[in-house]
């Protein structure tokens, strides 16, 4: 009769090893981690889409992904312009993608793709790389937004209820300055 080798009970150095995965594996949940997958493009778009509410805001130039680059990102370097020194330093980076505030395309721009605007748009499309810009949704958002940041890093009060309100908060702030300007009171007083 042949020898069975399985030995039905395990070793006890098996056991407190299996314990101590399943203990770490039920104290946190496994979530699928961006660095080891990065996200699709068009889930990333999406989601920067409905965050910052693009299509409730008129703006100069297009918001969103404006060059489109590889599927999954991984990597993101983020700038104020989508200058040639930060498209160089993206390519540096290894990123997949670039989120800027100053995109291309605006409205008053010359639609040809010649000279700067040439010489940058290969860079991104040689090195694959996905260009995001959000105009004024990033200096409305009442969250994330340039305005409501500066207002928190300098701990401004009073005009929260104007962010993410861009014509009103236009109107007000037109009329504050006029009657500042008029009063010849101090700004800020």
């Amino acid at each position: 009769m042949p020898k069975n080798n399985h030995n039905p009970t395990p070793k006890k150095s098996t056991v407190k090893s299996k314990a101590k995965a399943f203990a770490k594996s039920s104290e946190k949940p496994k979530t699928p981690s961006v660095k080891k997958s990065g996200i699709h493009r068009d889930d990333l778009a999406q989601h920067l889409a409905n965050y910052l509410q693009i299509a409730k805001i008129k703006d100069y130039c297009p918001n969103g992904l404006q060059v489109q680059g590889r599927d999954r990102i991984q990597k993101i370097v983020s700038g104020v312009t989508a200058s040639q020194a930060l498209i160089e330093a993206a390519i540096q980076a290894k990123a997949d993608a670039i989120l800027v505030h100053h995109g291309w395309f605006w409205k008053s721009d010359d639609p040809s793709i010649v000279g700067q605007l040439h010489a940058r748009l290969k860079l991104l499309m040689d090195h694959n790389i996905n260009l995001f810009a959000y105009h004024l949704p990033l200096d409305i958002h009442p969250i994330v937004g340039n305005n409501a940041q500066l207002a928190k890093v300098m701990s401004w009060k009073g005009q929260a209820d104007c962010v993410g309100q861009p014509r009103d908060c236009r109107r007000r702030h037109n009329q504050d300055r006029r009657d500042r300007e008029l009063s010849g009171s101090p700004v800020g007083g």
